[in-house]
C-alpha cells in the first residue's frame, strides 16, 4: 500500500512540476531533460569547440564573412548540416522584414 501511495505522490509531483501558469493564465508545460536536450547539449559543445578553435587559430581582425565560411566548414567536417545567411522574419519597432 505504501509503495502505491509513494508512486502516486511522485506522479502528482512530477505533473505539478511540469505545469506553470503564465501571467495571462495560460498553462506553460516544462519538460524534464530528455534525449532531445542531450542532443542540444552535444550540438552546443561542438559549436563552441569549433568557434574556440577558430578564435585561437585565426585571432581577431578578419572580415566576418571569413569567420563565417571557416566556421561553417569546421561544423560540416564535424558532421553537422550548416545553412548560412538564412532569412528570418523579424518584426521590430512596427517594422516587418521578411
Amino acid at each position: 500500500m505504501k509503495e502505491n501511495s509513494r508512486e502516486g505522490a511522485k506522479a502528482r509531483n512530477k505533473e505539478e512540476e511540469s505545469q506553470y501558469l503564465t501571467d495571462n493564465g495560460a498553462t506553460l508545460r516544462v519538460f524534464a531533460p530528455s534525449r532531445e536536450t542531450r542532443n542540444v547539449e552535444e550540438l552546443s559543445a561542438i559549436v563552441v569547440d569549433c568557434a574556440y578553435k577558430l578564435h585561437v587559430e585565426a585571432g581577431p581582425g578578419l572580415l566576418e564573412t571569413v569567420y563565417e565560411v571557416v566556421l561553417a566548414k569546421m561544423l560540416e567536417d564535424r558532421g553537422l548540416r550548416v545553412r548560412r545567411q538564412v532569412r528570418i522574419p523579424i518584426e521590430l519597432m512596427n517594422l516587418k522584414s521578411q
